[in-house]
């Protein structure tokens, strides 16, 4: 073989190698970023319902410290 074709077959390798690590570079950036989204969903979904439950809770201290105030009121 001669030089050139030496040096242009190496040359060729070395892009598909470099090809097949960028599309598995690509691939596992994909599978992080689907990772990340479930992970996003799932908070959002999780803190939701835990909002939900701290405005609950809120709104029962709220009407007990009220009714205690009426109460305090009432005996003096």
């Amino acid at each position: 073989m001669t030089r050139k074709k030496l040096l242009s077959k190496k040359s060729k390798m070395t892009l598909e190698k470099l090809g097949r690590l960028t599309q598995q570079g690509f691939l596992g950036v994909e599978g992080r970023l689907t990772r990340v989204e479930n992970n996003v969903r799932w908070m959002k979904n999780n803190f939701s319902e835990l909002f939900t439950k701290l405005d609950k809770f809120i709104a029962l201290y709220e009407k007990q410290e009220q009714e205690l105030l009426v109460l305090g009121a009432q005996l003096c």
